[in-house]
């Protein structure tokens, strides 16, 4: 049961504890970077290097499926990554949403992620749980929100507002994520897949 466990600064790859790096300011660094990446081999790269430092696991796909285990919170099964889920927009970015971010948490939780030390999972429970009177969540929903589900009266404003928070386009960052994943899952060698990390 995850709630009765501490939230884990190391993870096991053939017999060994390598110890990863859990700050929550290192996942998020992961996933604005995977937002601009220009190939998958680079986000391979990025991942091993901000998680695990120089102390690289010599089992490089034990190693990255075990840094995608932690990055999702320890559930990489969570997300489909079906059509339906590519087809919705962008709810948010840690690059161009930090000031709600940041003034979120300081509201809701009393909590200054500047003077912050905060395990990555700790930040994801707080984050997915921010009240929807928080500006950050009225700008998500705002973003996320069907016109063809609001009243017609409110749906001009509900347009405005979605252009207005609009985020520039990114690269798919979760389908991306996912056809990572899949390889793993397939029992591919990621140091075949792309030609030695």
């Amino acid at each position: 049961m995850k709630f009765m466990e501490s939230f884990p600064e190391t993870v096991e790859i053939d017999g060994v504890d390598y110890r990863i790096d859990s700050d929550f300011r290192t996942s998020i660094r992961f996933e604005v970077f995977i937002q601009d990446a220009e190939d998958d081999e680079k986000i391979v790269l990025k991942l091993l290097h901000l998680y695990y430092g120089e102390n690289i696991p010599p089992n490089i796909t034990k190693a990255v499926e075990k840094a995608l285990w932690f990055y999702s919170g320890g559930d990489v099964k969570k997300k489909s990554g079906s059509s339906s889920d590519t087809q919705r927009p962008q709810p948010y970015s840690f690059e161009h949403d930090w000031d709600y971010i940041y003034s979120a948490f300081l509201e809701q939780f009393g909590i200054d992620l500047q003077e912050s030390t905060m395990h990555w999972w700790k930040f994801r429970a707080l984050f997915q749980s921010l009240s929807d009177k928080t500006k950050f969540s009225e700008i998500v929903c705002y973003r996320t929100v069907k016109l063809s589900q609001v009243p017609k009266e409110q749906r001009d404003f509900y347009r405005k507002m979605k252009k207005l928070y609009t985020l520039p386009k990114s690269d798919k960052d979760e389908e991306r994520m996912k056809n990572i994943r899949d390889r793993l899952r397939n029992g591919e060698n990621i140091e075949e897949v792309f030609g030695g990390v």
